[in-house]
């Protein structure tokens, strides 16, 4: 019997996910408007806990926090970024996943899977996002965040590669 693939699967899997991110944010930093409001904002961590919720979103285990994208993209949120910009910014993914040639029946399935990010990242509280803005300047706080940043993207990628192997073994 054929195996049902699930939806992460029909995606493209971890590099179509990474793949749709790069291209999604090269997109933003062409997008004067979008790019302005995401100024001072540490842009791999954001790629990091963005790729988290959607890998969430498709399905596949992972560590999304949103706590912590919510903190992140509180700058964001201080500067105007709201419904609007999110519409742009989802845009920007349609295009990166057209780019991509992902079958449009699995980019229907996907699209409405965005509403519960887009609460996450509004949902970055303005007088914290202000304080993050104003702090930024201290560089001994966010040069421990990019360390911590760097050391938990390696993490995230050496247990993917285990994962994929221990699933390939078992297969």
């Amino acid at each position: 019997p054929a195996k049902v693939q699930s939806l992460y699967e029909r995606f493209g899997g971890e590099s179509m996910v990474d793949a749709a991110i790069d291209a999604t944010f090269q997109g933003v930093a062409g997008d004067a408007p979008l790019k302005a409001l995401f100024e001072g904002i540490d842009l791999d961590l954001l790629q990091g806990h963005w790729r988290d919720a959607v890998v969430k979103a498709l399905g596949n285990i992972n560590r999304y926090k949103p706590a912590e994208l919510s903190k992140l993209f509180a700058p964001a949120v201080a500067r105007g970024f709201g419904q609007g910009q999110f519409k742009a910014l989802l845009g920007h993914l349609d295009g990166a996943l057209k780019m991509l040639e992902v079958q449009p029946d699995v980019v229907a399935e996907v699209q409405p899977l965005f509403a519960g990010i887009k609460d996450d990242l509004l949902a970055g509280d303005k007088s914290a996002a202000k304080t993050a803005v104003v702090a930024k300047g201290e560089g001994g706080a966010v040069e421990h965040a990019k360390e911590s940043a760097v050391a938990g993207q390696s993490i995230r990628v050496h247990v993917d590669v285990l994962e994929n192997l221990m699933t390939m073994v078992s297969e």
